[in-house]
């Protein structure tokens, strides 16, 4: 019982600070949040709103007001794009795991139907599930939950799957971040 309370107090701990971000995000201008935290700060705090704000598709709206506040108050794209994109990928890769540890309490149906589905994409190309994940994660405006828990399933190796989801979350991180400074919000 005490280790479930310690662990609450962590969780709780870490949703209380990423709370206080998003708070800071919505009610501060951009300026003034980099001036407040100094630039370097900026980055590891989009790191930790990435890693634990980015797990979930519904906490996903921080990470991404995070960079959008961000950008628009000068910030290099391309620093944020790194920070960004492996906090994100942290988050990622426990939905990977989760969904290749899942297997074995699925049923034998969808075991079946995930080997047959990763034996076509590999065998039309070895490079297929490589690129079909730095597509979705880099340019698909859908949650990569969905991808990784599938791509999981299906028995991937986290070796073939974990560099082109970091380089995808990178690339979405980037591409926002550009898009916001040039866009002129």
């Amino acid at each position: 019982m005490k280790r479930f309370m310690a662990d609450k107090k962590k969780f709780f701990g870490i949703v209380a600070i990423i709370t206080f971000f998003l708070l800071l995000v919505i009610f501060q201008v951009p300026d003034r949040i980099v001036d407040r935290f100094g630039e370097d700060q900026a980055y590891l705090a989009l790191f930790l709103i990435a890693a634990f704000g980015g797990v979930s598709v519904f906490t996903s709206a921080s990470y991404f007001g995070t960079i959008i506040a961000f950008s628009s108050a000068g910030l290099n794209p391309w620093l944020l794009g790194l920070a960004g994109g492996a906090g994100v990928t942290i988050g990622d890769s426990l939905f990977f795991l989760f969904g290749n540890h899942s297997r074995v309490i699925v049923s034998k149906n969808i075991d079946k139907l995930m080997d047959h589905a990763r034996s076509k994409l590999e065998r039309f190309n070895k490079w297929s599930v490589p690129i079909f994940v730095y597509l979705y994660a880099g340019f698909s405006p859908l949650p990569n939950e969905f991808m990784t828990i599938s791509v999981g399933l299906s028995g991937a190796k986290y070796r073939i799957v974990g560099p082109p989801l970091l380089l995808g979350n990178i690339t979405v991180t980037i591409l926002t971040a550009f898009i916001i400074r040039y866009a002129g919000i």
